[in-house]
Protein backbone atom coordinates (compact mmCIF):
# COMPACT_ATOMS: atom_id res chain seq x y z
CA UNK A 1 0.00 0.00 0.00
CA UNK A 2 1.21 3.43 -1.32
CA UNK A 3 2.11 5.64 2.05
CA UNK A 4 -0.27 8.68 2.08
CA UNK A 5 1.89 11.79 0.74
CA UNK A 6 1.63 15.73 -1.17
CA UNK A 7 3.06 16.23 -4.08
CA UNK A 8 5.16 19.27 -3.71
CA UNK A 9 7.32 19.16 -7.02
CA UNK A 10 9.23 17.97 -9.68
CA UNK A 11 12.71 19.06 -10.36
CA UNK A 12 15.15 16.18 -11.25
CA UNK A 13 13.26 14.07 -9.73
CA UNK A 14 9.11 14.57 -8.10
CA UNK A 15 9.32 15.51 -4.60
CA UNK A 16 6.66 14.34 -1.93
CA UNK A 17 5.86 15.11 1.70
CA UNK A 18 5.22 12.16 3.37
CA UNK A 19 1.82 13.02 5.54
CA UNK A 20 3.11 11.10 8.43
CA UNK A 21 6.37 14.13 8.38
CA UNK A 22 3.50 16.58 8.03
CA UNK A 23 3.66 17.82 11.62
CA UNK A 24 7.03 18.98 11.68
CA UNK A 25 8.06 22.62 11.58
CA UNK A 26 8.94 24.13 8.20
CA UNK A 27 10.44 27.45 6.32
CA UNK A 28 9.23 28.41 3.33
CA UNK A 29 12.03 30.74 2.11
CA UNK A 30 12.79 32.91 -1.27
CA UNK A 31 13.22 35.98 -3.01
CA UNK A 32 9.61 37.48 -4.41
CA UNK A 33 8.39 35.46 -7.26
CA UNK A 34 10.23 32.12 -6.68
CA UNK A 35 6.90 30.34 -5.57
CA UNK A 36 6.50 30.28 -1.78
CA UNK A 37 2.97 31.17 -2.09
CA UNK A 38 2.06 28.43 -4.81
CA UNK A 39 4.43 26.05 -2.81
CA UNK A 40 2.15 26.94 0.23
CA UNK A 41 -1.21 26.44 -2.09
CA UNK A 42 0.12 23.14 -2.92
CA UNK A 43 0.87 21.80 0.54
CA UNK A 44 -2.65 23.16 2.20
CA UNK A 45 -4.30 21.64 -0.82
CA UNK A 46 -2.96 18.25 -0.13
CA UNK A 47 -3.42 18.08 3.68
CA UNK A 48 -7.14 19.12 2.74
CA UNK A 49 -7.36 16.26 0.07
CA UNK A 50 -5.96 14.01 2.92
CA UNK A 51 -8.42 15.22 5.70
CA UNK A 52 -5.80 17.31 7.56
CA UNK A 53 -6.98 20.61 9.20
CA UNK A 54 -4.77 23.20 8.55
CA UNK A 55 -4.58 26.80 10.19
CA UNK A 56 -3.11 29.69 8.01
CA UNK A 57 -2.96 33.04 9.26
CA UNK A 58 -3.20 34.86 5.73
CA UNK A 59 -2.90 38.61 6.70
CA UNK A 60 -2.01 40.02 2.59
CA UNK A 61 -5.10 37.51 1.19
CA UNK A 62 -2.97 35.47 -0.89
CA UNK A 63 -4.15 32.12 0.11
CA UNK A 64 -8.13 33.22 0.61
CA UNK A 65 -8.63 32.06 -3.10
CA UNK A 66 -8.53 28.21 -2.13
CA UNK A 67 -12.08 28.87 -1.28
CA UNK A 68 -12.92 28.85 -4.88
CA UNK A 69 -12.19 26.59 -7.69
CA UNK A 70 -9.07 26.98 -10.01
CA UNK A 71 -9.41 28.07 -13.43
CA UNK A 72 -7.34 26.58 -15.85
CA UNK A 73 -5.17 28.51 -18.21
CA UNK A 74 -2.42 28.44 -20.60
CA UNK A 75 0.43 28.54 -18.31
CA UNK A 76 -0.99 26.00 -15.74
CA UNK A 77 -1.73 23.56 -18.89
CA UNK A 78 2.14 23.78 -19.68
CA UNK A 79 3.34 23.25 -16.28
CA UNK A 80 0.86 20.55 -15.93
CA UNK A 81 1.93 18.92 -19.17
CA UNK A 82 5.40 19.50 -17.68
CA UNK A 83 4.97 17.70 -14.52
CA UNK A 84 3.14 14.88 -16.59
CA UNK A 85 0.11 15.65 -14.57
CA UNK A 86 -3.12 14.19 -16.42
CA UNK A 87 -5.46 14.22 -13.46
CA UNK A 88 -5.77 17.56 -12.86
CA UNK A 89 -9.45 19.56 -12.14
CA UNK A 90 -10.35 22.28 -10.43
CA UNK A 91 -12.14 22.11 -7.09
CA UNK A 92 -12.70 24.02 -3.93
CA UNK A 93 -11.43 23.36 -0.53
CA UNK A 94 -13.27 23.71 2.62
CA UNK A 95 -12.31 26.92 4.53
CA UNK A 96 -13.44 28.53 7.27
CA UNK A 97 -12.75 32.37 7.79
CA UNK A 98 -12.02 33.97 11.06
CA UNK A 99 -12.38 37.44 10.64
CA UNK A 100 -11.08 40.20 13.13
CA UNK A 101 -12.58 43.15 11.72
CA UNK A 102 -16.07 41.90 10.66
CA UNK A 103 -15.52 42.89 7.72
CA UNK A 104 -16.64 39.75 5.88
CA UNK A 105 -14.78 40.17 2.65
CA UNK A 106 -14.33 36.86 1.60
CA UNK A 107 -18.18 35.38 2.53
CA UNK A 108 -19.92 34.23 5.78
CA UNK A 109 -16.89 34.08 8.24
CA UNK A 110 -16.33 32.95 12.12
CA UNK A 111 -16.32 36.64 14.41
CA UNK A 112 -13.16 36.83 16.45
CA UNK A 113 -13.29 39.04 19.52
CA UNK A 114 -10.94 39.66 21.97
CA UNK A 115 -11.02 42.07 25.27
CA UNK A 116 -7.21 43.00 26.60
CA UNK A 117 -7.43 44.16 29.90
CA UNK A 118 -4.84 44.94 32.80
CA UNK A 119 -5.59 45.19 36.41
Amino acid sequence: MTEPSIFIGAGEKPAQLLARYGNRHGLIAGATGTGKTVTLKVMIEGFSRLGVPVFVADVKGDIAGLALPGEASDRLAARLQKLAITDWAPSANPVVFWDLFQQNVYGPAVVVQATAGGT
